[in-house]
């Protein structure tokens, strides 16, 4: 490892996302019995992945015999400069994308969103086949102060990492780019399940975790939907909230606002922290039993 990249991450040459210096994150939030947190919150902030990684590293008797584990790239976050190009993982920003690709619409004809990426690069393994290309590109509706999924509004777009010139520019849509640039840290950790005995493509949560990630297991909205033999998982996108101790690998606590008379007030919803994402739901992306890669979304 080489120094850190931002607080609490660490550059790894044999990597291209910056690494979540786990250590640090433990020491900082040590797994106690009022820690108040469990696996079945959807997880964005590095605090949340070290209480995570101390519980799925208990001592193994206290681990069921009949549970089984998949190793998975979790991403949080750090901050990220807006108008950069790059194909690494990140919400918000400007895409990975080819100056002469058309951008998404809805339905009505209305550009879509540009929500954010991820880049699998770093991820190869974990996913047995070849994928259609190195970076995943979604983008949806956007209405007020939500980011809405919906199926008839989501686009993904798959892109090679050395396709596209990050010296070009090309026109974006008025309004189809988020305020704000978070880029993604990875983390190597594994989630566990149990099969159920009816049915062993479902499987019963045990240790895992809904966050945007890539791997073959997660923790899905409503249960796990993959229950057809041949349907493997390969990433999750997963809402995000910005809100709490240490937001961002690299910001402790959001900077706060007041009006002239001194009281607090909340974040505008154009703010890099008031944007609000699916309201706990996710988009999960997977390949069926024909070889087809289809997503699918629940909150």
């Amino acid at each position: 490892m080489t120094p850190p990249a931002a607080h609490g991450t660490l550059r790894d040459p044999n990597r291209a996302h910056p690494v979540l210096d786990i250590e640090l994150w433990k020491q900082k939030f040590p797994l106690t019995p009022d820690c108040n947190w469990n696996t079945s919150h959807y997880l964005y902030r590095a605090e949340q992945l070290a209480y995570f990684d101390q519980l799925i590293n208990l001592p193994n008797d206290e681990r069921e015999p009949e549970e089984q584990h998949t190793e998975t790239d979790v991403f949080v976050w750090k901050s990220g400069s807006l108008n950069t190009i790059n194909p690494l993982t990140k919400l918000g920003g400007k895409p990975w994308m080819l100056s002469n690709e058309p951008w998404p619409t809805d339905p009505q004809g209305h550009p879509l969103q540009f929500i954010g990426q991820i880049n699998f690069t770093d991820s190869r393994g974990l996913i047995p086949f070849d994928l259609p290309g190195d970076v995943l590109l979604l983008f949806a509706r956007r209405t007020e102060n939500w980011v809405n999924w919906d199926l008839a509004s989501i686009d993904l777009k798959w892109i090679s990492k050395d396709a596209v010139d990050p010296e070009s520019r090309r026109d974006y849509p008025p309004g189809s780019t988020l305020p704000f640039c978070h880029e993604g840290v990875i983390h190597r950790t594994k989630q566990f399940w149990i099969p159920d005995e009816d049915n062993p493509n479902f499987r019963i949560s045990t240790d895992d975790v809904q966050a945007t990630l890539i791997g073959t297991h997660a923790q899905i909205p409503q249960g796990w939907p993959l229950e057809e033999d041949g349907c493997t998982l390969i990433c999750v996108f997963s809402s995000f909230s910005f809100l709490g101790e240490w937001p961002l690998c690299d910001l402790d606590r959001l900077p706060q606002k007041h009006l002239s008379g001194g009281r607090l007030i909340s974040y505008d919803f154009e703010s890099a922290f008031g944007i609000h994402f699916a309201d706990a739901g996710a988009i999960w992306v997977y390949r069926d039993q024909n070889g087809n890669i289809k997503h699918e979304m629940g909150c």
